[in-house]
This record gives C-alpha cells, structure tokens and sequence, in this order.
C-alpha cells in the first residue's frame, strides 16, 4: 500500500515537473557609457573604482584647476569693482563733498543779506542826495552777483545729490552685467574639470589613473549603464508569436534561488538560426527569434552571464 502510494507520487511529480514553463537559453548584456573629460589635463581625483556602482551625479573624476580658479577670482574680482562703481554713481557725490556745498551756501546767503542791507542803505541815502548814483548801482550790482551765487551753488548741491549723469549709470550697469557674464563663464570652465555621472550604472573599466594626463574627448572610464541591464535569449517562431512588449518574464541566474524580474522590450521581426554561443543538440538547426528583456528595479547583473528565461502565461 505504501509502495503503490509512492509510485503514485513520483508519476504526480513527473507530470507537474513536465507540465512547467519551459525556459529558453540566453544571456546578459548592457549598455556602455563611455565618459570622456572634454578637455586636457592632469588627472587629479579618481574617487570610483572598477566594479562600484554609481548613481547620477555622483563625482567620477576630476582633472587640475588652479588655472580655472584663479580665472575665477579674477572674474569675481572685476564684478565687485564693477559693482562698487554702479553703486557710487548712482549714490551721488560723498558727504565730505555735500558738507562743502551747504557750506559754501551758508556763506553766500550770508552775502545775499549783508549784500541786501547794503543796498538798502544806499538807497535810502541816495534819496536824500547823499550817495552817488554809482553807489546806489555797485550796491544792487553786489546784490544780483550775491544771489546768483547762492542760485548756483543750489544747483549744484541739487546734481550732487542726484548722482552721476543717466547715460554714466547705463554704461556702469552694461559693464557690471558683462562681469556677472565672465564670472559665469568661469565657473562653467571650473565644473567641466569636475566630472559627475550622468546616469546611474556600475563602473567597468578604468582607462586612466591619478596622476596621468588625459586629452580631451578621450574616454577615461566606461560605466554599464543600470537601467539598460538586459537579458537576451532565443524563442521559437511559436513562442514568439504570443509575446508583447511589456511582458513580464523571468530571469534565472547560475544556481540562483529566486528569479529576477524583467520586461520585454524588443522583439525581432526576423528569424535567424540559433547562434552559436547557445548552441545544443537539439536547437542548433532550429530557427528561432531574438528578445530582449530589461531587468526591473535596476538589478544589474554582469554582463555576459548565462541565464535562463521562463515566460509566464
């Protein structure tokens, strides 16, 4: 009984164990990034090493930049003259200046009434004959010349206060905005010897070290970029014709105990013969069709790695 209920189990196991998805051979592969400094210098920091993952705008490398930050300063250096002088033109004359107007109009006024009892003496004693008419014209001559002083000197205590001329102001604020453009320029010379990545992914290779000189445009490092981690494998023409992009499969590595999850995201429209790195017995005759599958959630596997793909219903 024991025996007949043990050989009902092993044909119950044989049966499930045929009836599961089949999986197709294939393997992994990625997208490489190469990241080139563009332009010349010594490599000063290289803060990543071969097989270290990175995410997006973190530090790669960096070449020398005492020149560029010395540019720098220079700029900023220039745009706070620019700037002192903007703001002195337009605050007007200083207050020593201003102190020695008032004080100069303090005097004429002075003169204007000392000027103005004058005259009127001379004409009082002119009435009674006893000043000259040449009196009586230097006195309001003295007068008219007194307040046409203290006039002129209210002008100009007047166009100390305004400030520099309009046109003065203008050409001092195109010159502080050309200093604000030479300091961006700098800072922007400054950041391109700083290089960060643009995506995620895991370093592969380093093609440059801390203290060599790199040309520009000539990469120092590749990076395997994260969210194009794929797996590539072979169906049948059957098989292929049921799948869609979007589909959901599963990716099993070596000895791997849970499956990663990918999408379909490529399916090629011609058939071609098992290639020969997955070559078997059984399947090298056989005309089957290329899909591609990206890993979600940013697994990366290294690139080259057989696997096999389980589609699901």
């Amino acid at each position: 009984m024991n025996r007949t209920a043990f050989l009902w189990l092993l044909l119950l196991a044989g049966c499930q164990q045929a009836e599961s998805p089949p999986r197709y051979t294939g393997y992994v592969e990625a997208e490489e990034l190469l990241v080139a400094a563009p332009q010349a210098g010594w490599l000063l920091e290289q803060p990543v090493r071969e097989g270290q993952k990175v995410s997006a705008g973190e530090l790669l490398f960096v070449l020398e930049q005492e020149r560029e930050r010395a540019e720098l300063r220079q700029a900023q250096h220039r745009r706070e003259q620019a700037l002192a002088k903007l703001e002195d033109l337009q605050k007007g004359a200083r207050e020593e200046e201003l102190a020695r107007i008032q004080a100069q109009m303090t005097e004429a006024a002075s003169t204007v009434e000392i000027t103005r009892l004058e005259l009127a003496r001379v004409r009082q004693t002119a009435s009674l004959q006893l000043a000259s008419q040449s009196a009586l014209d230097n006195a309001e001559a003295a007068h008219q010349a007194a307040l046409a002083r203290l006039d002129a000197l209210s002008r100009q205590l007047a166009l100390a206060r305004l400030g520099a001329r309009p046109d003065q102001i203008n050409a001092a604020t195109e010159e502080l905005a050309a200093a604000s453009e030479q300091v961006g320029i700098a800072r922007w010379q400054l950041q391109q010897r700083s290089i960060q990545a643009g995506q995620g992914g895991l370093v592969e290779e380093l093609f440059f070290r801390v203290g060599e000189f790199v040309s520009p445009a000539t990469p120092v490092m590749s990076i395997l970029l994260s969210q194009e981690f794929k797996a590539r494998f072979y169906v049948p023409a059957e098989v292929h014709a049921r799948l869609r992009l979007g589909q959901e499969v599963e990716v099993w590595l070596p000895e791997g105990t849970q499956p990663l999850r990918a999408r379909i995201r490529y399916l090629s429209p011609h058939a071609e013969f098992t290639p020969p790195i997955l070559y078997a017995k059984d399947s090298r005759d056989k005309l089957v069709f290329l899909v591609e599958a990206a890993f979600e959630s940013g697994d990366t596997v290294r690139p080259g790695i057989p696997v096999e793909v389980q589609i699901g219903d």
